[in-house]
């Protein structure tokens, strides 16, 4: 991710314990990007889904995933 806004909604757990959310101005471009952490030996291991380009996909999501 990169330096700017984080997450501004709630993340969702998955059933293994797995976070999901969005954040609004992070990612490749800075349009936005979808996020997993993962537990892993008491820390998070952040998987990047998605980065938004604010084009066809969208962009600057303020929404749950």
């Amino acid at each position: 991710m990169g330096s700017g806004g984080g997450p501004i909604r709630s993340l969702i757990m998955d059933k293994a314990g797995s976070l999901y959310g969005t954040t609004w101005l992070d990612g490749l471009h800075q349009r936005g990007a979808a996020f997993k952490l993962t537990p892993s030996m008491g820390s998070w291991m952040y998987t990047s889904l998605h980065d938004f380009t604010n084009g066809d996909d969208g962009g600057i999501p303020i929404s749950n995933l």
